[in-house]
């Protein structure tokens, strides 16, 4: 007799925690006003593309973006006036298309720096 059963892989519990604690630390990303050196487009771009995050299925567009943009922060200044946050969403970016090593690179400096979210989400990231 042939017993069958559905067990599900380690890569699968490992990405439906993944998408747990995604969800438990994403929350959109709302203008704050007066954006930061005056310049509200690249706020525009960077909200939409925070909130893209949050709304997409597929994330590997927006992570290709805002990868650019982040290895740019150092040359472009206005770009520099939203460092953490770059950092902050892109990290959430790779935990949701469960590259959980990226998302802990970039968090690793945040959480040094003693960005509180990104402590929080660092400790549940390696807790599994």
């Amino acid at each position: 007799m042939i017993t069958l059963w559905n067990k599900q892989s380690d890569a699968d519990v490992l990405y439906a925690q993944a998408d747990i604690i995604f969800e438990q630390h994403y929350s959109p990303y709302v203008l704050q006003g007066e954006p930061r050196g005056g310049d509200s487009d690249v706020e525009k771009e960077l909200s939409t593309l925070f909130n893209q995050i949050g709304t997409e299925k597929d994330v590997t567009p927006v992570i290709e973006k805002l990868q650019k943009i982040h290895d740019s922060i150092d040359s472009e200044y206005e770009y520099s006036l939203y460092a953490d946050d770059i950092v902050w969403y892109l990290a959430l970016a790779y935990l949701k298309g469960h590259n959980l090593e990226k998302a802990k690179e970039l968090l690793k400096p945040l959480a040094e720096n003693g960005h509180e979210e990104a402590i929080t989400l660092l400790k549940a990231i390696e807790a599994f």
